[in-house]
């Protein structure tokens, strides 16, 4: 497809960038409610993953 990935003049690449690596801070999070509450492992998944992609809309 020979897509693109790094466009130079696109200021919204360090935002992305930084959203993406604020997920990651989540999982310590994740793991901790996967051990403790596995009830509730799905929804806290769903919150995490729509609080990311939030900011894309």
């Amino acid at each position: 497809m020979k897509t693109n990935w790094k466009v130079k003049d696109n200021p919204l690449q360090p935002l992305g960038l930084w959203m993406n690596f604020a997920q990651l801070i989540y999982f310590p999070f994740l793991i901790f409610i996967l051990i403790k509450y596995p009830d509730y492992f799905i929804m806290t998944y769903a919150i995490i993953k729509g609080a990311h992609l939030f900011p894309h809309a």
